[in-house]
């Protein structure tokens, strides 16, 4: 009893202990106990002169396999992986899952031989199927080989893990040597806008995407929620949302933003500034800025907050018209307004305002006399609150514009004013006809022969 109690005990100690080491989805070892078998081939090809090398691999989009497909999906694509890497790769390699969907080979090889051998495991990866869809993935690969200069395994790892990015940022699915690093063409620096709705997983385009991936700073001027999915793909995003409150009662100056997204330019980084689209007028004074200065500067436009708004709330702007504007350029340049088409009004207050119970008070208080100046007070209008990564539903909210100073708003917000139908549609529209008419009446005065006596005017 005493032998068969301790055959028991050590067997469940050697299972704790495989558990413990290796990963419990894929089969590889974990990232502490391949850091420790690396240790020890690593010391064994220093001794035997043999070379070694660190191969660093990574799924590209994974992310978005999980979102499309679903999380079941992704398990099976890291699954099906583990087979492939213990099928490509020797037995004496050392493989583990690093984490997530990144994976790791330690193997006493050359680099070129690495090469062969990754080509080999590119070879076998084939698209999957998984609740009766197709699934398609690449991986992207950093491979450094120990040298004199690269003496010890963490920074032989190092170098693996910037060659991995190099290959990311250079397009994916590709194989990228620590020694081709300084070789690779780089992104030219200068400045990238994305524009986003509120929901950047549905609202960004590859293109878009790759562009947030592959800058050497990201900057966000989004709602916290949508902040947070980009921060999925990029962890040092910088929020910049804060430059949009007063500090020490100034008002709101959108140069701060600009003065920290141009210092970063002005070093010869590589830029990308995510925006919401309620911002727009903002993102295009810092473009006017980059490219003021000589910087590169380009739009990646997402969709755009006109088509959000439009498919929420089923608008109609082809038999009327439409003007857009924001309420800030409406208020301060004075900007004329068509009331006979329909109007998107953009809120953008010129100064943020800290009163809990009643926000921005000021600012709504001269937006609404600048539109009783072109509609009755008792004027409908629609108050577009729209759905945010949390709350994706968007809501609405019917005032009549003597009842606008009263109301609580977020630069986030729209409103939209339907024309005006009442018999005082357009009093400057028919003062310019008056005058237009009169105008050709004298022309057409002018150009008749005049009577004998030059100074009768009274038909003038």
């Amino acid at each position: 009893m005493l032998i068969l109690v301790v055959i028991r005990s050590t067997r469940e100690r050697q299972l704790f202990r495989e558990l413990s080491e290796h990963d419990g989805l894929t089969g590889l070892c974990n990232h502490q106990h391949t850091l420790r078998l690396g240790q020890h081939e690593f010391a064994l090809s220093r001794a035997s002169l043999r070379p070694f090398t660190a191969i660093v691999a990574d799924i590209d989009h994974f992310k978005q396999i999980n979102d499309r497909f679903g999380h079941a999906a992704g398990d099976t694509v890291l699954r099906t992986l583990g087979h492939l890497l213990r099928e490509a790769f020797p037995a004496t390699a050392v493989i583990g899952r690093s984490g997530g969907e990144e994976f790791t080979v330690l193997l006493q090889a050359t680099a070129e031989q690495a090469r062969f051998l990754i080509e080999d495991l590119r070879q076998r990866i084939l698209p999957l199927s998984a609740a009766g869809q197709r699934i398609e993935y690449s991986l992207s690969f950093g491979v450094c080989e120990a040298n004199p200069r690269i003496a010890q395994l963490e920074d032989i790892l190092r170098e693996a893990d910037k060659a991995l990015y190099a290959a990311k940022r250079t397009g994916r699915d590709r194989i990228v040597n620590a020694d081709d690093i300084a070789s690779i063409d780089r992104p030219a620096p200068g400045l990238i806008l994305v524009g986003s709705g509120p929901q950047p997983r549905q609202h960004l385009g590859m293109r878009a995407v790759r562009d947030i991936e592959e800058a050497d700073c990201v900057f966000c001027l989004l709602p916290h929620a949508a902040f947070l999915q980009i921060q999925d793909c990029r962890h040092d995003a910088i929020d910049l949302t804060h430059h949009l409150r007063e500090i020490a009662d100034e008002p709101f100056d959108p140069h701060r933003i600009e003065d920290v997204v141009m210092a970063a330019v002005r070093t010869g980084q590589r830029a990308c500034l995510v925006v919401s689209n309620s911002l727009s007028a903002l993102s295009r004074q810092v473009l006017q800025r980059a490219r003021q200065e000589g910087h590169r500067a380009r739009w990646e436009a997402g969709i755009s907050a006109e088509s959000i708004v439009f498919a929420d709330l089923a608008l109609e702007s082809t038999a009327q018209g439409l003007q857009t504007i924001d309420s800030h350029l409406l208020v301060e340049q004075e900007r004329q307004i068509d009331n006979r088409s329909q109007l998107l009004l953009w809120y953008t207050p010129a100064r943020v305002e800290h009163d809990a119970a009643h926000p921005n008070k000021e600012c709504l208080a001269r937006l609404q006399e600048r539109l009783e100046m072109d509609y009755p007070a008792e004027h409908a209008i629609t108050i577009y609150f729209p759905g945010s990564a949390s709350e994706p539903a968007f809501r609405t909210q019917s005032v009549a514009l003597c009842e606008l100073g009263r109301q609580r708003l977020n630069t986030r917000c729209a409103l939209v004013i339907s024309p005006r139908t009442d018999q005082l549609t357009d009093i400057r529209g028919e003062l310019r006809e008056l005058l237009r008419a009169s105008g050709q009446g004298h022309a057409a005065r002018d150009s008749q022969p005049t009577g004998d006596d030059p100074n009768d005017r009274s038909e003038h």
